[in-house]
């Protein structure tokens, strides 16, 4: 409480919200209402606007070969055609790999190339050597979208034909 004649007191708040609460593109109105305790409970209000941002729209996220050996062949990654309605801009890339237990590692850090050339182990033999890869688009505000692809990376000098493991 504070009283009339205060009038150079200053209140300062902040509105906490829980993360991805609200909507992205998105506008939403918040009001505050003040009511001075005097005989005639004045009310003073004031309402602000606030628009959401939201991560890049998609564009093409594509990776070649889709096949390859481990620590031989070179894998391309390209993010092509993705934009920022809001003109958040630059748009920003990261290239990178998931591990085993959804561990995310970058290969190539955030920068606004929008195109990779990578290496990798082989991937998992039980998953058919399947690795899985992502794009990462970030916006300037970095509202991010991920794009995730999978690769198959053979070990070297493995013979992924249909007739390996069989003999003639």
């Amino acid at each position: 409480n504070f009283s009339p004649s205060d009038d150079q007191s200053l209140f300062n708040f902040d509105l906490v919200l829980k993360e991805n609460i609200l909507t992205p593109r998105s506008t939403y109105r918040f009001t505050l209402t003040t009511v001075y305790d005097t005989i005639y409970l004045e009310t003073s209000s004031t309402t602000i606007s606030v628009r959401t941002n939201g991560p890049p729209l998609p564009g093409n996220a594509l990776v070649e070969p889709t096949e390859g050996y481990e620590i031989q062949t070179e894998y391309t990654f390209e993010a092509s055609s993705w934009e920022d309605d809001e003109g958040n801009l630059p748009l920003t890339y990261a290239f990178g790999h998931t591990e085993p237990g959804n561990i995310k590692v970058l290969d190539q850090p955030r920068s606004e190339t929008s195109f990779a050339t990578l290496l990798f182990a082989s991937g998992d033999e039980a998953n058919d050597y399947i690795r899985p890869v992502f794009i990462r688009i970030f916006d300037s505000l970095d509202s991010v979208h991920e794009e995730g692809l999978d690769i198959k990376v053979f070990p070297f000098g493995y013979d992924p034909s249909p007739s390996h493991g069989t003999e003639h």
